[in-house]
């Protein structure tokens, strides 16, 4: 048995070396990544996870559009070429467009060769689909290895995780979502929902639920920003 466990540790040591080990201290306490841009003004800078979604992703643009406010999108690449209609759309309403990976795995669970291309063919689907290239990246489930931030840093890419996570991967009430966010409401917050992606009915709970969110986070004197208008 102690042999057994000899060699297990012997086995598991160079994924704890890649992954959990540099995802801890990149995830909390590295100054390079972005989870909050303090502010003196009440600004917030609201973002989306995991779309293009078909079903959610119109109605959430179409709140913003409603109320003139600016988002910027984490999208996956796979689901990007999928639905390229929904990339025009965000884009051409004044949102910005960012990279969640192209497949959305795991970095844990990725050989170092394919973190790098998660990274590189992301880019490549927005460069295609937008004519820019993008300047911020954000790891699925927030998590990083030692591959996937040396793709980010050679592609110059800004990583961005969060301070306000709600969790709308499942479906919450608006007065839930509300309760959630107001908690973790400070100047300069980055508050993270999803637009596609866990829950099969989430994705359309968050969107019927953003008018609401919206009104009450401008009820306490916030305004809305996208990311590539705060301090760099």
């Amino acid at each position: 048995m102690a042999l057994f466990l000899k060699l297990l540790g012997l086995l598991l040591l160079p994924w704890i070396l890649q992954g959990p080990l540099p995802d801890g201290w990149l995830h909390f306490l590295d100054p390079r990544v972005w989870r909050r841009k303090p502010s003196r003004e009440k600004i917030l800078y609201l973002t989306f996870d995991d779309g293009p979604n078909p079903k959610a992703t119109p109605l959430i643009l179409d709140t913003l559009k409603e109320k003139g406010i600016p988002a910027t999108f984490f999208v996956v690449g796979e689901s990007a070429l999928k639905h390229r209609e929904l990339i025009q759309r965000a884009r051409e309403e004044g949102h910005l467009l960012a990279g969640h990976s192209f497949s959305h795995r795991h970095a844990y669970l990725l050989f170092p060769w394919e973190a790098v291309r998660e990274v590189k063919e992301s880019q490549k689907v927005l460069q295609t689909l937008t004519g820019e290239e993008p300047r911020y990246f954000r790891p699925p489930w927030g998590s990083f290895s030692l591959p996937l931030w040396w793709a980010l840093r050679r592609e110059r890419l800004i990583p961005v995780l969060w301070s306000i996570l709600p969790g709308d991967w499942k479906p919450l009430s608006k007065e839930e979502l509300w309760r959630r966010v107001r908690r973790l409401l400070k100047p300069g917050a980055i508050l993270v929902l999803h637009d596609g992606r866990g829950h099969p009915e989430a994705p359309l709970a968050t969107a019927r639920n953003l008018p609401y969110l919206l009104e009450k986070i401008r009820g306490e004197g916030y305004r809305f920003r996208r990311l590539d208008e705060a301090p760099q």
